[in-house]
């Protein structure tokens, strides 16, 4: 059994944590080093042909980081690296592609892919084992179906399986009991969050909340929802009493001033 087979919980690695760093960042450009492993003389991981070195994994991955630096580095955002193994998630001879407990990512595939696609599960807040199982599976969806992502909004994938108004093959993978909404009597997504700007009874703040996540400055699925907080309908864990609401949205009375008198909320 492998490592990568004993921590089921690594659904992804150095792909995905590229696509981490930040949810408004570009998208990314993926540039395997096929190039660079076809210069590497096989006994750098193989004492003699046909078998592996009596230095073992850990030497071959002291191996790997002298080429990769970046590799033992955490950077701005959480990653897998210096977690297990290099060879658990990489292989020498097919640089172009990331094995994962959640399917096979093709680096490729990741060019023009937003990073924020990935923030559902790997925005560092939360513990994938806590995901269940359906999302477990919606993230081998992510992973073997990187370039349908491409030039797509954030919450769009969300929507091709809890949409009621679409209809499409993912609906069917990840569980037949799966929660779909209507799109349009739900709160909107992929819009510009404008502060200050609004009607008087739910007005934007001058300030958002800096724990909800706006991608590229709009409200998006994720901007409400964290897949790994074990919380109702995987709501971001906030303590204040509709905090979701009100880290947004300054609630008024029309003749202004006055918070709305609705129970648990607090004033603006």
């Amino acid at each position: 059994m492998t490592d990568r087979n004993r921590h089921p919980h690594l659904l992804v690695s150095v792909a995905a944590a590229a696509l981490m760093a930040g949810a408004a960042g570009p998208a990314v450009t993926a540039s395997p080093a096929a190039s660079g492993h076809d210069a590497v003389s096989c006994r750098l991981c193989h004492a003699q042909p046909g078998s592996t070195s009596s230095a073992g994994a850990a030497l071959i991955a002291q191996r790997c980081v002298g080429c990769h630096p970046g590799a033992t580095s955490p950077g701005p955002a959480p990653t897998f690296h210096g977690r297990g193994r290099c060879l658990d998630c990489h292989g020498f001879h097919s640089p172009g592609t990331v094995a994962t407990t959640a399917g096979t990512v093709a680096l490729g595939d990741l060019e023009g892919v937003d990073r924020a696609h990935c923030l559902p599960c790997h925005d560092g807040k939360g513990s994938l084992v806590d995901l269940d199982e359906a999302h477990r599976a919606a993230g081998r969806l992510y992973h073997e179906n990187a370039a349908l992502l491409r030039g797509q909004a954030p919450s769009t994938p969300c929507l091709w399986c809890h949409s009621e108004s679409r209809s499409t093959a993912w609906q069917a993978v990840p569980a037949a009991d799966r929660l779909a909404f209507v799109e349009h009597a739900s709160h909107p997504v992929g819009i510009d969050v404008r502060p200050g700007r609004g009607p008087v009874v739910r007005r934007m703040r001058e300030i958002i909340d800096p724990r909800i996540p706006l991608p590229g400055g709009r409200i998006e699925c994720i901007s409400c929802h964290q897949l790994t907080a074990g919380t109702e309908d995987r709501l971001r864990p906030l303590a204040e009493p509709q905090g979701l609401c009100l880290g947004c949205h300054q609630l008024n009375q029309p003749s202004g001033g006055a918070a709305l008198a609705t129970a648990g909320v607090a004033g603006p």
